[in-house]
């Protein structure tokens, strides 16, 4: 990312709570920034049954992006592998 928009300061340390919410608004800005209304973007995500709640969230909010981007969610789950490491 560097040689596309220049090297970024470090960010600063906060408690995880915080930090998973920079998070979340970071991601949700870079995707906004790859959306367009004449191409949609797809995003495929493989092995949905290893999400947790905050990952389902962020899928949430992607999916949201839709009333304005219509961006394509394509989603793998495979129910015979839950619980199996």
């Amino acid at each position: 990312m560097a040689h596309i928009i220049g090297q970024q300061p470090k960010a600063e340390a906060m408690p995880p709570a915080e930090a998973q919410q920079r998070f979340h608004l970071t991601l949700t800005r870079f995707i906004e920034a790859l959306l367009e209304h004449a191409r949609p973007l797809t995003l495929m995500m493989d092995d949905l049954q290893w999400a947790g709640p905050e990952s389902l969230a962020m899928l949430e909010r992607i999916a949201e992006l839709g009333e304005k981007y219509k961006p394509i969610l394509i989603g793998a789950y495979r129910s015979h592998d839950q619980g199996q490491i």
